[in-house]
């Protein structure tokens, strides 16, 4: 009989394993839920975030050593995070949330810090130790490109989010989008910022976010897509009984638990077909970055050549 300390790492082995040579095993215990014991070292083995630790140690505290314009942005955000679970994000948990989030604006020199990164970084370090849940914050917005879901003069696609969103609600539930956005008024805008920017922990579900994130480290961008569309479907009779859009946003931004259980929302997420996206947008214009982003993400379940992997993660660093 293992010791409990064996037996974690001997179901770490195990998917360590199953993640090189038998992937689809993995990815078929990764979205049913990771065991909590191991979700940390899982996420930083898809990610490889802790190999850009190795090559880079002493960097994070030479960030945190340098001062960053963004700070008071930072601490006014840090204590509207979560202001309702003090119990998870105490003063403790907010100080090294602001820490990394200081090093990464140092970092960042195209958007340095935007609000709703201190919802991902968050996210992270209910798992993470600092030092660890920095550089899969950097992994998230830099190697998954979630960076670009943020304002910014150059890079930003969130625009084109919601496009494509409303493209794919339209495909597959044209009574809702109708209703939604000809009856109520209600279109992408005015919810998918705060879904998409926060890995939908806005809705304060930590929760939810976790195997929310399970998937994005598998599925890139794709899977806030994917977990925003199976939303919509769970809520559809909801939203289309209701003839006031306030209601409909408050359903949409609190997700309640009961509405929304996690096991389902992941479930239906994961059960749209692979090529879900390709869909005619309503609007012209949109271009093909989101597309192009789940295509780079280097976490796909297509094994690749281990001198892409290496030039992925030198690129982030430079």
């Amino acid at each position: 009989m293992l010791s409990g300390e064996a037996e974690i790492d001997a179901l770490f082995l195990s998917f360590v394993t199953k993640w090189h040579e038998e992937r689809e095993d993995a990815l078929d215990l990764l979205y049913g839920g990771l065991p909590p014991e191991i979700r940390a070292p899982c996420w930083q083995l898809i990610s490889r975030s802790c190999e850009l630790m190795q090559q880079n140690s002493d960097y994070y505290q030479k960030l945190l050593q340098t001062e960053s314009k963004y700070d008071s942005n930072i601490q006014q955000d840090i204590t509207r995070t979560l202001p309702y679970m003090e119990d998870i994000f105490d003063e403790e948990k907010q100080t090294i949330v602001s820490n990394i989030l200081h090093a990464y604006s140092v970092y960042d020199d195209l958007i340095g810090y935007a609000q709703g990164m201190n919802y991902i970084v968050t996210i992270i370090t209910f798992l993470l130790p600092e030092e660890h849940a920095f550089w899969l914050a950097l992994r998230l917005f830099k190697g998954y490109a979630l960076e670009k879901l943020y304002p910014s003069k150059t890079i930003s696609i969130i625009e084109d989010c919601f496009i494509k969103f409303e493209a794919v609600l339209e495909s597959y539930f044209p009574q809702l989008f109708n209703h939604l956005y000809h009856k109520l008024g209600l279109s992408s805008p005015l919810y998918l910022p705060k879904w998409f920017q926060t890995c939908f922990l806005y809705s304060q579900r930590p929760d939810l976010s976790i195997r929310i994130m399970d998937i994005v480290l598998v599925h890139g961008m794709e899977a806030l897509f994917r977990v925003a569309l199976a939303l919509m479907d769970i809520s559809r009779s909801y939203l289309l009984d209701m003839t006031f859009i306030g209601n409909a946003i408050d359903l949409l931004k609190n997700l309640d638990p009961e509405v929304f259980p996690e096991d389902e929302v992941i479930e239906i997420a994961l059960h749209y077909p692979p090529d879900f996206l390709d869909v005619k947008p309503r609007r012209v214009g949109i271009n093909q970055n989101i597309n192009n982003n789940n295509n780079n993400n280097n976490n796909n379940n297509e094994e690749e050549e281990e001198e892409e992997e290496e030039e992925d993660l030198d690129c982030i660093i430079s």
